[in-house]
């Protein structure tokens, strides 16, 4: 596993590009898309509200596609998916909020509000009845909220993850998620990602290495 501890989620993403591979052993996943891997990873961010809206510069999707994916996870908005060929039958904000008729969301708000040094606040997305079949599962498997030093903090596990692609897009959106759930009442502490099988699909190999010019 490799360590990365920084300030803001821009200097942790530019630290990810730095390591990222763009030659090596090329593997094919059970979709049939070819990547190179990485080893596991643990991203601490001290202060992610700092600089956030930076991060948009280093994603290929853009400002409006981040913004977009924001909105679904924290606030329930696009969940009828515009894309009639994607294949994902639920949003992470319906796994987190409408999981078997449950809003884990609110639950670990209560729980917390309740008792501030609860080691219980934690929120899954995986249905191992459906998505052990899936055809696309969810990536992003277990939330655990935290209060530390009287702030919110948010320790994330993936089981796969898009370093190019997907990383800035989730770390954005749960950033914000963050934000709204400790408005009013809490700072922001620290953000945790912790990846397993990160990678880098072959397709964005030629962002990497304009990325890491700039790095």
């Amino acid at each position: 596993m490799r360590a990365i501890t920084k300030p803001t989620a821009v200097e942790a993403f530019k630290r990810i590009v730095d390591i990222a591979p763009v030659s090596g052993d090329i593997k094919t996943d059970e979709s049939g898309y070819k990547y190179l891997e990485v080893e596991t990873l643990c991203v601490h961010i001290s202060d992610p509200v700092r600089d956030l809206d930076k991060l948009v510069d280093w994603s290929p999707l853009g400002k409006q596609a981040m913004d977009y994916y924001r909105d679904q996870l924290v606030y329930g908005k696009h969940i009828k998916k515009d894309n009639p060929d994607d294949e994902a039958k639920y949003t992470y904000y319906q796994r987190l909020r409408e999981y078997e008729g449950l809003d884990q969301i609110d639950r670990i708000t209560d729980k917390l509000l309740d008792f501030k040094r609860s080691r219980r606040a934690v929120a899954v997305t995986w249905q191992p009845w459906v998505d052990l079949e899936s055809k696309d599962p969810p990536c992003m498997d277990l939330l655990k909220f935290s209060i530390k030093e009287n702030k919110l903090c948010l320790s994330v596990v993936f089981r796969s993850h898009d370093l190019i692609k997907g990383w800035c897009n989730n770390v954005y959106a749960l950033v914000h998620l963050m934000i709204e759930l400790s408005r009013d009442w809490l700072d922001v502490g620290y953000l945790e990602v912790i990846s397993f099988d990160p990678h880098v699909y072959m397709s964005d190999v030629d962002r990497v290495k304009m990325l890491k010019e700039n790095v």
